[in-house]
């Protein structure tokens, strides 16, 4: 069928299953200042995204520093002061983003390509010369504090942190916590800092997606190439966890109507050379990390404890975990600890059956596909293999993984891993009512 073709609504669509698909591969340019660019160009597509993916994040300063650079970037520059700034973006339909993450900052920017020329020599005065005014500090400080406010009135946040601390251990980055001291004080020596750090051009890496044309990368990569070298190097906080004990710990949480319930167990499989790696990996979606997965089929449908309870990997430098959460009724609490560990045994004795594995299958596989389907989710995905550490070929590996991972591979990995070792967990609430 071709365009010009009437479609026949009276004929439903075949139906089967994703067919592996491969990442389009990015033209990619080493800056003469030592920035990696890469560019994913769609002349079909009419947006343009350009990501800065900066050295050093959240656990290379003191708490909140990064997440406060990076709201402060839009407070003004040298040449362009925040309402300017502001006025220029909303006017053009461009959005300026800064996220960090444990040891990245990623500075986005997303426009019209018509008006890609309009908002360019804005978003790289702002990159590249903040200047932090003190009246828009103070203010971007008080939204801080009522934020971390009401982010201590909710047992997931409590429970999230808490546990960062525990797998972290005394003292490690990762457990480090917010508190109101910390956020006042930040100054602008602080942010100077943490900027000066972000802009080491060798260690930076630049993503473009969508109408990427060699007109515009040409621009973008004259304005790169100005970014000079700092002379502060970033330097990588990359010590390994020595959690605490394990066991069962109660953070409470004062007028609370849910608890939140968090468990962690450390594993060793935390990248693709690691053996049972995809064997846990897609156990662990099984188990978790989906609508017809076995927790959620049983906690929530079956028991009706929970609207949704997830699973998932996280990786920490050389440190990596799986997690298990849910927000629950105080009353269902016991009931949850219970039957997670039963499907933790069920799992690692019984491994699933035809029609689950093809479930499962279907859910990575449309998940792995969506990934293809615009030059930014293209590129979120580069990007998060970049921050991650993971090969080039990581997306075709989870293709790979789909067809030949067994179920027993995957009973096995949950049962060495999620059984035999160390488990924490953390229940967050009001334990006074």
């Amino acid at each position: 069928m071709n365009h010009t073709t009437s479609l026949d609504r009276n004929i439903a669509p075949p139906i089967g299953d994703f067919s592996a698909r491969t990442l389009p591969l990015p033209e990619t340019r080493l800056l003469s200042n030592g920035i990696r660019r890469y560019c994913f160009h769609r002349p079909d597509y009419e947006l343009i995204r350009i990501d800065v993916v900066c050295p050093t994040g959240a656990m290379e300063y003191a708490p909140s520093v990064a997440t406060m650079y990076g709201r402060m970037l839009k407070e003004g520059s040298i040449n362009f002061k925040a309402a300017e700034i502001a006025e220029t973006l909303d006017f053009n339909g461009a959005a300026v983003v800064a996220a960090p993450s444990n040891h990245n900052i990623v500075i986005s920017l997303t426009a019209l390509r018509r008006n890609i020329d309009k908002v360019l020599p804005v978003f790289f005065d702002l990159l590249a010369s903040p200047v932090f005014p003190e009246k828009e500090l103070e203010a971007v400080k008080r939204q801080m504090l009522v934020e971390l406010k009401c982010n201590r009135e909710t047992p997931s946040y409590n429970a999230r942190e808490h546990m960062r601390h525990i797998l972290g251990g005394e003292g490690h980055r990762y457990g480090m916590k917010e508190s109101e001291s910390g956020i006042m004080q930040i100054d602008r020596d602080m942010l100077e800092s943490c900027r000066r750090r972000c802009l080491d051009p060798r260690n930076i890496a630049v993503f473009i997606a969508g109408y990427a044309d060699k007109a515009l990368t040409d621009e973008i990569d004259s304005r790169l190439e100005s970014i000079d070298d700092c002379g502060c190097k970033p330097v990588i906080y990359d010590l390994p966890f020595t959690p605490l004990p394990a066991g069962v710990r109660k953070v409470h949480v004062e007028g609370s109507l849910q608890n939140c319930v968090l468990m962690a167990t450390l594993v060793d499989a935390r990248n693709t050379e690691t053996p049972d790696y995809w064997a846990l990996r897609l156990g662990t979606h099984a188990l978790g990390g989906y609508f017809g997965s076995r927790l959620m089929q049983n906690i929530r449908e079956d028991k009706g404890y929970t609207y949704g309870i997830n699973a998932g990997i996280s990786r920490v430098g050389n440190d990596a975990f799986v997690s298990i959460s849910c927000d629950c009724d105080p009353a269902y609490t016991e009931g949850v600890l219970k039957e997670t560990a039963y499907e933790l045994e069920r799992f690692a004795t019984e491994p699933m059956g035809a029609d689950e594995l093809h479930r499962l299958r279907l859910s990575l596989a449309s998940r792995l596909a969506g990934m293809c389907d615009t030059p930014m989710k293209i590129q979120s995905q580069y990007i998060s293999q970049y921050i991650h550490g993971q090969s080039a070929d990581y997306y075709n590996q989870f293709w790979a993984a789909l067809d030949h991972i067994t179920p027993q591979q995957m009973s096995e990995a949950v049962g060495r891993y999620l059984l035999a070792a160390d488990s924490y967990t953390v229940i967050a609430g009001d334990f006074n009512k």
